[in-house]
């Protein structure tokens, strides 16, 4: 098991002794579903998993700063987090990822799994495509607004795709799911979030129950986020297949955010977000410092921890390399 976790002081990661990670060359695979990839996390293995590291916030203007410090005897004010990617060591296109974690609890962290491309091929982001196995907000209890109380914190996890011709031109929207839990949160026991991803469409997957199944047709994801409406607007993915930009080699990124101005945390939000979101990054990073006395609390030890048991990814089919 792999622990990402946060405190004021770090976020990190815990270790066992004993190695433990499979990656195998897809193309070998004689019987389908083929394991490709399984890291059960008994150890940490650095030539598998390259710790991403930022002098400061990331594209969301989040308040932590990436390091590879998995030591507990250093201090980087005001948030020191954790984010690992393969992006070096292993990619694959098409197949199933399966990731059983356990989410964080505390007020205003924000625990990600999943993929980006290898490569850029059809542009910048949004165009080259993101998916998204599994978001969600650590707050114990968090409501869309004072009317609406619909949990939205970690009884609630989404799932989704993103990707348009250009920013800000996203169809996110339409391809994403949120699932809640009537008893208990997603930051109180262990779940496999999961997708299938094939030549045809994208399936997401919480425990073997679906969740949400995307697919475009042979029209494909142009047509179905109707940008061919825009002005002006061209096609990159014309000279793709049907599921451009998912079409592409994928890398697996597990990461633990804290907060951010992109609105994921919104302002409408009950109980009320402890910085200003058209704050520029440095003065929101510092508001929500200021504001440590209403959020400290809940950060409870390793219970602000986003807990990774194991990572596994399949080869379903001798052609799933092949595009149509």
């Amino acid at each position: 098991m792999i622990t990402l976790f946060s405190t004021v002081i770090l976020f990190g990661f815990t270790f066992n002794n004993v190695y433990l990670v499979t990656i195998k060359d897809s193309n070998k695979c004689k019987k389908y579903p083929c394991l490709i990839f399984e890291d059960n996390f008994n150890d940490f293995d650095l030539s598998v998993w390259e710790h991403l590291r930022t002098a400061a916030a990331t594209g969301n203007n989040e308040f932590q700063y990436y390091t590879n410090n998995r030591s507990n005897n250093s201090l980087i004010n005001p948030i020191q987090s954790a984010s690992i990617r393969t992006a070096n060591k292993f990619s694959f296109k098409y197949g199933k990822v399966d990731v059983k974690a356990k989410l964080p609890q505390g007020d205003w962290i924000w625990p990600a799994i999943w993929l980006m491309p290898k490569y850029s091929v059809y542009g910048d982001w949004p165009a080259s495509g993101e998916i998204d196995l599994m978001e969600s907000r650590g707050n114990e209890n968090l409501t869309v607004s004072k009317k609406d109380l619909t949990q939205i914190g970690n009884k609630r996890v989404s799932q989704s795709l993103h990707w348009g011709p250009y920013f800000p031109q996203n169809g996110h929207p339409k391809t994403l799911a949120s699932r809640g839990k009537i008893e208990g949160s997603f930051a109180s026991s262990y779940h496999v979030y999961s997708v299938i991803w094939t030549k045809h469409d994208i399936s997401f997957y919480i425990d073997n129950s679906l969740s949400l199944n995307v697919s475009v047709g042979n029209e494909g994801f142009w047509k179905f986020g109707e940008f061919n409406k825009l002005e002006n607007a061209s096609n990159p993915w014309e000279n793709g297949s049907k599921m451009a930009p998912f079409d592409q080699e994928f890398y697996i990124i597990l990461n633990t955010a804290v907060g951010g101005t992109n609105r994921y945390f919104d302002e409408n939000f009950e109980p009320k977000i402890p910085w200003d979101n058209s704050s520029n990054g440095q003065k929101a990073m510092k508001e929500f410092w200021e504001n440590k006395n209403q959020w400290l609390p809940t950060w409870k030890g390793n219970d602000v921890a986003l807990k990774i048991d194991y990572v596994r990814v399949w080869k379903l089919e001798a052609n799933s390399s092949g595009d149509t």
